[in-house]
């Protein structure tokens, strides 16, 4: 009877230590993957090309070939600088519905008119396809983390380490970009 009872005791203490190891490996393992909204906003800014978020070409607004007449010239300037205008306004606005909502309000507008578009405008100029082979958390802090991104370009590789610093409700409001190599 003794050893029935120690032998019940052993098994239970096993298996409590047994899920707690479970939840604390799930905890850890959910501490080492790079969050939601990093994930997302990295995959739009480097899985190229894509026309939806970066369109050289539509915004230029460039009109070749017209008269010398200036007149002419200068309506056609304004009709393509209007339509330019509008074709950002829609890239912006995909951009919004895609990443929006992983930033900070303040820091949204930054980060269109800084690097947001810097890989998907570098695959329209040079043509070639860039994909994201590999995302790493290098760090994670209290309100920062560190990835590590690999970004393959076909028969070339580089690597890319983005720091983001989120705010108090977990949005993104800073994001530095260093390249590592190439």
């Amino acid at each position: 009877m003794k050893r029935a009872i120690l032998s019940l005791l052993i098994l239970i203490m096993l298996c409590t230590g047994c899920s707690g190891q479970t939840e604390s490996t799930e905890t850890d393992q959910e501490e080492a993957s790079v969050s939601p909204y990093a994930k997302k906003v990295l995959e739009a800014m480097m899985t190229c090309p894509n026309k939806e978020l970066c369109d050289l070409e539509a915004m230029s607004g460039t009109v070749i070939g017209l008269g010398v007449d200036e007149s002419e010239d200068e309506e056609a300037e304004q009709a393509a600088s209007e339509a330019a205008a509008e074709v950002q306004e829609e890239i912006d606005e995909n951009w919004r519905k895609l990443v929006g909502d992983c930033f900070a309000e303040e820091y949204f507008e930054k980060f269109l008119r800084s690097f947001a578009t810097e890989w998907l405008s570098e695959s329209e100029v040079t043509g070639e396809q860039i994909a994201i082979e590999s995302m790493d958390l290098e760090e994670k802090g209290e309100v920062t983390e560190l990835v590590c991104v690999t970004l393959d370009k076909g028969e070339n590789k580089e690597q890319v380490s983005v720091l983001f610093t989120y705010d108090s409700e977990g949005k993104i409001q800073k994001m530095e970009i260093k390249e590592l190599s190439e």
